[in-house]
Formats: C-alpha cells, sequence, structure tokens
C-alpha cells in the first residue's frame, strides 16, 4: 500500500513538472484571443519575419479586416524553433476591425510569427 502511494506520488509530481514546463514555453512566445466559430472565417494571415538584431526592439504590426467584417479570434504562433520572442495585442483586437501588435525579438535573435485574423 505504501509502495503504491508513493508511486502515485511521484506520477503525479512529474506530470505536474511537465505541464508547468510547457505552459511557460507558450506563455510568451502565442497568442490566443477568442473563439473560432463554425461561420468564422480566415480574414488575413500575415507571416511577420524579422533578422536577428543585436538588441531587443518592439515591432509594429497592425492587421486591418476587409470592409464589413469584424475580428472573432486571434492566432499568433511562431514558425519554425523558438527564438525567444514574445508578441502583444496593445490596440484593436476582438470585436473591432483592425488588430495592432507589438512583437519583440529576444537580444542577438529574430523573428518568424505567423498572424492569423478570423472573423466573419
Amino acid at each position: 500500500m505504501k509502495s503504491t502511494l508513493l508511486l502515485l506520488l511521484v506520477v503525479v509530481a512529474a506530470v505536474s513538472a511537465v505541464e508547468k514546463e510547457d505552459f511557460d514555453s507558450f506563455r510568451r512566445s502565442t497568442l490566443n484571443l477568442g473563439v473560432i466559430g463554425n461561420q468564422d472565417r480566415l480574414l488575413r494571415s500575415e507571416n511577420f519575419v524579422r533578422a536577428s538584431m543585436v538588441s531587443s526592439w518592439a515591432h509594429p504590426l497592425t492587421l486591418f479586416a476587409p470592409t464589413g467584417t469584424r475580428i472573432n479570434a486571434i492566432r499568433a504562433r511562431e514558425v519554425g524553433a523558438s527564438q525567444s520572442g514574445s508578441i502583444r495585442l496593445t490596440h484593436g483586437g476582438l470585436g473591432s476591425t483592425f488588430a495592432a501588435f507589438d512583437i519583440t525579438n529576444a537580444a542577438g535573435r529574430g523573428l518568424n510569427y505567423r498572424v492569423e485574423i478570423w472573423g466573419r
């Protein structure tokens, strides 16, 4: 009984450590806002690529939805190997007709993001 309890505690600790690591690795490099519904369509898709720079910079990016549509969801992910960049929404967004982002590179690293705007 004691060995079963000990084994259970070890398994729970191992799973918790893996989940914590996964959460931290995706916390800054992705942006997921809203829900993509079954009637939504991809309004805009943009690949944002910048070469490596010596220091860290916030690069602005603004995407506009087509006339007569509203944004329901935003997905932004790093493409390829992680470059330790981060992305944040600064203006607009869900329910709006545009979305403005700051995409920040790590010092000495580049950026490669795919940003998708979904809506109807």
